[in-house]
């Protein structure tokens, strides 16, 4: 569009309507010669006689302008506002979408200028500068100083698309590398341009280059996208490989050089800049499958977590959402990535998960997530090696339940799940193993370790960590706090009672346990619906029975002398059972009251 103009024209305000005719006008011409629109803002518009022969609209041209007669006292204040996306009054930016008919020196001055174009400018005509540009670096691929010059103008739309506040806009530039990107070349140029400006963080220039190093990582998710789709296009034209060596080394190198920046305690942008590329990193993984094997990018991700600094307090929370994002995608998902990342990622949980409330609870979901991988894999070799390898941070989650967690109860319930679940995972004979092998190296007796199991079993029926709605969760916690009675059962008989010396505390929360379990007010029955009724006792059947069955087996083995340490805690309870109007738990309840009363009376063994 080259000749648009905007009319004004002024008629007298009159009851008669031979008095309506115009008197004088004033226009604004709407474009330039470059096809640009006028700019916003006001524009002071002379006003011109009207000339009743109507020819006057015919003279707008300035050779023609003597053709008009000013009326020089009066002029006209005119406000515009474009609002298109199909037509542009900046310039520069309608030089970029016609670079075609610009010299080299002329389009490096436009790729210079264009850091100024209006932000709403670059969203307005994101597809068309993404074309432009990437057309110029297809044109120009010789040329290192346009090469240069494009990736950071792409940079610059980038960043404009990722700081825009009005709407997440960065779905778009994944509809675009999807649908309408097409670019053989960029592949190599942008991996390039990336290594050289990542590849300054320890030179001198880095003060110099800082800004164009924060937006390339601020930028990073959306230029490997384009790099992946380049070089797909490229493998797919050339029936190529999708990673040849060349290409691979160029992309390690890159890397290497985010490593270094991982690495680095200052000047304090970098830090920043480190902050960013923790957020930003894990979204290039499931892409990157397109193109490499899942065992590299296990090793690639397992470089990068270990060369983050551990000794930056700012940033370990970034890095526990890091590993947490990459567990819970596809390179974890690989059983060869998994065995090469699985140690850094149990390194690093050691470290934070006696650390402050917010690590431990992220450290808690990073754990949820690897014990759901290994539920999904229903007990195969690998996983059950991963649950292995994750159970010394037992002692730690049932320390956090019963410590930071206890007053927080979203993180409460997450703590209490991953607990819950890995005793739900653990095999009965693997608890010998647990005990002899794990706790030792944790620092744990086994007595402290008992008594902190059956610790967390008070906390978790005192204060339910789930909703009382929440019935699946609840008869989840309900068996596996009967699974600990029943694997911990042994243990307390043999080393706690018949052992060398009688544990009262252990004993008294042994039984304890099994008393709040028999009259949790979840888990009587009789006071149900129907329906919910029906449910759990065809889905659990009366988990009661089992709890009672693990009462009566620990009195017995507790000798005459010791139960008369215990009758503080077994009697009142056992005649509040004795009211179930469960029939079965009633005449147990009867049968053990009765033993207890009776040893009560019984005369104490020398």
């Amino acid at each position: 569009m080259t000749a648009a103009y905007l009319i004004i024209t002024f008629t007298h305000a009159s009851s008669r309507k031979e008095k309506h005719d115009p008197y004088s006008f004033c226009f604004l011409k709407l474009t330039k010669a470059s096809g640009a629109v006028v700019e916003d803002g006001e524009h002071r518009l002379p006003t011109y006689k009207y000339n009743k022969k109507g020819d006057d609209y015919l003279c707008m041209n300035p050779s023609d302008a003597q053709k008009l007669v000013m009326n020089q006292k009066e002029h006209t204040t005119v406000r515009t506002s474009l609002c298109s996306t199909v037509i542009t009054n900046d310039e520069m930016l309608l030089k970029l979408l016609k670079w075609e008919n610009l010299s080299d020196s002329e389009l490096c001055t436009v790729l210079n200028e264009f850091t100024y174009v209006n932000q709403q400018e670059k969203i307005k005509f994101l597809a068309k500068i993404f074309d432009s540009l990437f057309k110029i670096l297809s044109k120009k691929a010789n040329d290192e100083k346009i090469r240069f010059l494009v990736y950071e103008s792409l940079v610059r739309v980038l960043t404009a698309v990722i700081s825009y506040k009005a709407t997440d806009l960065q779905p778009m530039v994944d509809w675009y590398v999807r649908e309408k990107f097409s670019s053989e070349e960029a592949h190599t140029i942008l991996v390039h341009c990336m290594e050289f400006y990542l590849g300054k963080i320890k030179s001198d220039e880095l003060i110099k280059l800082r800004t164009q190093i924060q937006d390339t990582i601020k930028c990073m998710r959306h230029i490997f996208k384009f790099v992946i789709e380049s070089r797909l296009q490229y493998s797919r034209h050339h029936h190529a490989s999708q990673v040849d060596p060349e290409f691979k080394g160029n992309l390690m190198k890159l890397f290497d050089a985010l490593n270094v920046l991982m690495q680095q305690t200052s000047p304090d942008f970098l830090i920043g800049a480190q902050a960013i590329a923790l957020k930003n990193y894990f979204m290039i993984f499931d892409d990157l499958l397109l193109l490499f094997p899942v065992g590299d990018l296990g090793r690639i991700a397992k470089d990068f977590i270990e060369s983050i600094n551990d000794n930056k307090p700012n940033l370990k929370l970034e890095k526990l959402e890091l590993i947490r994002k990459v567990v819970a995608g596809g390179v974890y998902g690989g059983s060869e990535s998994r065995r090469i990342i699985l140690p850094t990622i149990l390194g690093k949980l050691r470290l934070h998960i006696q650390g402050t409330k917010e690590e431990v609870t992220t450290c808690v979901l990073i754990v949820n997530t690897m014990l759901d991988a290994v539920q999904k894999g229903k007990g195969q070799e690998g996983d059950r090696q991963t649950l292995w390898d994750l159970l010394p941070l037992l002692p730690a989650i049932a320390t956090a339940l019963n410590g930071i967690l206890s007053n927080e109860p979203s993180g409460r319930a997450e703590c209490a799940t991953c607990f819950l679940t890995m005793v739900h995972l653990l095999e009965k004979q693997e608890v010998d193993k647990l005990l002899q092998t794990i706790l030792p190296k944790e620092g744990f007796t086994r007595q402290e370790f008992v008594a902190l199991v059956l610790s967390v079993c008070k906390s978790l029926l005192n204060t339910p960590p789930y909703p009382d709605v929440w019935v699946v969760m609840q008869m989840f916690q309900f068996r596996n706090i009967l699974k600990i009675l029943h694997v911990f059962g042994a243990v307390v008989k043999k080393e706690f009672v018949k052992g060398v010396s009688f544990s009262k505390n252990i004993v008294e929360s042994y039984f304890d346990v099994c008393l709040k379990l028999l009259t949790h007010p979840s888990l009587q029955l009789e006071n149900f619906y129907m329906t919910k009724q029906s449910f759990v006792t065809s889905r659990y059947h009366d988990l009661r029975l089992d709890a009672i069955e693990r009462v009566t087996e620990m009195w017995d083995a507790v000798g005459l002398k010791e139960s008369l340490h215990l009758l503080s805690v077994m009697v009142a309870r056992m005649l509040e059972l004795t009211k179930s109007p469960h029939a079965d738990l009633r005449a147990t309840a009867d049968k053990l009251y009765f033993q207890v009363r009776r040893d009560d009376t019984r005369p104490i063994p020398i």
